[in-house]
């Protein structure tokens, strides 16, 4: 009984021993942790801090990508800006060559007028030729008509 007695005392000693080892290592944890929550519980939050960490890193680098983006359609506004500056550039000089285009036609319409005008005088003059006068050095009627219908194709 001895025996078991030593071993009981052995036994409770343990215990004992076991129970301020226990009861350290607490104070330990709570001095690391500076709160009451075990050791245990503690890696559950450390990978909560690397998942929260990798979010952060994302959202920085997602930050900088919509920068970028926002840049290049800043860009891109100017750039079609440009394009619509030419094009109203364009759009008047167009317009100005149709408007000399279509005062030409008119111009040429009545131009077409005087050809037939001056044709006539034309073939009126050729009717009425006479023999030139060679001795007098004047103008025949002939060379004048024909001057009259030169003068109004250069008016018109």
């Amino acid at each position: 009984m001895e025996e078991e007695t030593a071993r009981g005392d052995s036994y409770s000693d343990h215990e004992t021993r076991l129970s301020r080892l226990e009861s350290r290592l607490g104070a330990v944890e709570r001095t690391a942790t500076g709160t009451e929550t075990p050791v245990a519980d503690l890696s559950d939050a450390a990978e909560l801090d690397v998942r929260l960490t990798a979010v952060e890193e994302s959202v920085s680098d997602l930050d900088d990508r919509l920068s970028e983006l926002d840049a290049a359609v800043q860009a891109l506004r100017g750039y079609v800006g440009g394009v619509r500056a030419v094009n109203r550039d364009v759009k008047r000089r167009a317009d100005a060559a149709l408007a000399a285009v279509e005062s030409l036609e008119r111009r040429r319409a009545e131009t077409d007028v005087i050809d037939e005008l001056a044709a006539n005088v034309e073939s009126t003059t050729a009717m009425r030729e006479s023999p030139p006068d060679d001795d007098t050095g004047e103008e025949t009627s002939a060379e004048s008509n024909e001057g009259l219908a030169a003068r109004l194709r250069e008016t018109w």
